[in-house]
């Protein structure tokens, strides 16, 4: 009868291991899923996708989010487009009366003149017009435009601020994540280089004064790999 009992005892103690060694396997698995995780650029699940797209022209919905620091009678947000007949300047987004765009000059003279200047081979620029006491004032530097938006509101406003920068989005998403702070913004972008080619991953963290901290992630990816 002792000796059925002491099997008994053995018995139980084997299975009381036996199921501490598989909770073992299992915290196991969960820290290689998280050091995967962290390989994929995604351990910190506050992170969210940015809503826009490389695909699209994505800088043009940035500006229609731009709530200005002073107020304006009117403003518009314009990009000038290399078109087959000439140079276009195109509302992209414009706020107020936009009566006062009929007695008043929103049209720079300049096509060259503007911030985020682009599109190799092409030529594309973006400025601002703005209407105030039947003033007409051009924000037409990257610095004016940082003074225009003032405090940082929304995400659109801090990308902005990044991409003045150089930091953009990509397909990737550890290229195209951000996340609200209690002082602003922490955005994951990617920084272009043409010599040599390649991109590089980095968190920009932007506060409300929109000033801009960065840090690379580590992430690079060289040669024609950093095109796709």
């Amino acid at each position: 009868m002792k000796y059925f009992i002491l099997v008994l005892i053995m018995f139980a103690s084997c299975t009381k291991k036996g199921n501490a060694g598989n909770m073992s396997i299992s915290n196991n698995s969960k820290d290689s899923l998280i050091q995967r995780s962290f390989q994929d650029g995604q351990a910190d699940i506050s992170l969210q996708k940015i809503p826009y797209s490389t695909k699209d022209y994505y800088k043009d919905s940035l500006a229609q989010k731009i709530v200005p620091y002073k107020q304006y009678d009117y403003w518009a947000y314009i990009g000038v487009r290399d078109g087959h007949s000439g140079y276009r300047h195109n509302i992209i987004y414009q706020h107020g009366d936009t009566l006062l765009k009929k007695t008043h000059n929103i049209k720079l003279a300049n096509d060259d003149k503007g911030f985020f200047p682009g599109c190799h081979p092409h030529w594309c620029v973006d400025y601002i017009a703005a209407i105030k006491d039947h003033k007409t004032i051009f924000i037409t530097s990257e610095h004016d435009l940082k003074s225009f938006i003032g405090t940082i509101n929304n995400l659109e406003e801090a990308m902005l601020i990044a991409k003045m920068n150089g930091y953009n989005i990509d397909y990737d998403t550890r290229g195209c994540s951000y996340k609200l702070t209690d002082k602003g913004f922490e955005v994951h972008l990617v920084k272009y280089t043409e010599y040599p080619l390649q991109k590089e991953f980095f968190k920009v963290t932007i506060n409300q004064k929109g000033t801009i901290t960065v840090d690379p992630t580590g992430i690079v990816i060289k040669g024609r790999d950093a095109l796709k």
